[in-house]
């Protein structure tokens, strides 16, 4: 690389522009997903609970599990991409740094988790509670439920980013 291929700034800045559109459009399609999923089981929620809530629970999971793999993914790309461009930004600049990062990623984990969780919580506990199941059972049940299947999310959600392209 010679002089005139020096890497500046504003070379990172689409790409970090770019990146945290990625980031964006993923919150985006969690927040189509369970809202659709809180009215569907809304609108249903006096339908018995069984076959219905057990997939939705499976397909959300999937989802939930695949979202949360890439957001981390972009975040720890966006965490690389702004120290790259606070490198190489001038010092009058300098204050414009801190903006550049996300979100830290565990706040970020931690949100979707809770996130997938209340939608977890809705798939059983709006039914159960229609199916004339008492307020205790139901609660404890969508509780264990919620927390299990977020468990889930995060340890295959970890998995997934660890796992190198092509192994």
């Amino acid at each position: 690389m010679d002089a005139n291929d020096a890497i500046t700034a504003k070379d990172y800045l689409p790409i970090q522009f770019e990146r945290s559109n990625a980031a964006q459009s993923l919150w985006n399609f969690e927040a189509v997903v369970v809202l659709g999923i809180l009215a569907y089981v809304g609108a249903k929620g006096s339908l018995a609970p069984g076959l219905i809530q057990i997939l939705l629970t499976i397909g959300f999971l999937g989802f939930a599990v695949l979202n949360l793999a890439e957001l981390r993914k972009v975040s720890r790309q966006r965490t690389i991409i702004g120290r790259a461009i606070g490198q190489h930004l001038p010092v009058e600049l300098d204050g414009l740094n801190r903006y550049l990062y996300p979100f830290d990623r565990q706040l970020v984990k931690r949100m979707h988790l809770l996130v997938d969780g209340a939608t977890f919580f809705a798939i059983w506990y709006i039914p159960l509670r229609s199916a004339g199941w008492g307020r205790i059972p139901t609660f404890l049940l969508s509780v264990a439920i919620s927390a299990l299947a977020s468990w889930i999310v995060d340890g295959m959600a970890r998995h997934l980013q660890n796992r190198r392209v092509g192994s």
